[in-house]
């Protein structure tokens, strides 16, 4: 009878003492908002979003060394990276740039307006030229559409002209 009470108990103990060890040895998983170094067993807090890991924490469950992306490099979230991104480049021909490169966000580029346009996301194979109407334009030429051209017949109805 004394040890089937004692069946619970020591389960009990035996997985408080495995958690112990987990800890002890640094076995147990990092926080979602933390990340274990190469060759440690400790968890670090991620540096924030626009800055890169410079050092790693010494002590578990703290901040490393963090510095600030430098000029042309970026990182969007929180991490534990060594090193930042680099950001995009605009082709020279046929993008411009409608959102500068930051510590925390990527260059963001267009198709120039009124010369090029684009119908796909992010147009990473290229820009095309727009279209020139020989008459009359119904839409004129934007950085996600080509240029609308009246026909013959939208030319002949009333309101078109």
């Amino acid at each position: 009878m004394a040890v089937g009470r004692s069946v619970p108990w020591l389960c009990a103990l035996l997985l408080l003492l495995a958690a112990w060890v987990d800890v002890a040895l640094g076995v147990a998983p990092c926080d979602v908002t933390e990340y274990q170094p190469e060759d440690s067993n400790l968890c670090c807090r991620f540096c924030p979003a626009g800055q890169y890991v410079f050092k790693p924490c010494r002590v578990n469950h703290t901040a490393g060394e963090c510095r600030v992306c430098e000029s042309g490099t970026f990182l969007a979230f929180p991490n534990g990276e060594p090193t930042c991104q680099r950001c995009i480049q605009c082709r020279k021909g046929d993008q411009e740039v409608v959102a500068k490169c930051s510590p925390t966000s990527d260059r963001q580029c267009q198709c120039k307006k009124g010369s090029f346009y684009c119908n796909s996301v992010d147009c990473v194979e290229n820009c095309l030229r727009c279209k020139r109407c020989p008459g009359v334009v119904l839409s004129p030429c934007n950085a996600t559409s080509d240029t609308v051209c009246a026909t013959e017949t939208d030319r002949g109805r009333p309101g078109k002209d």
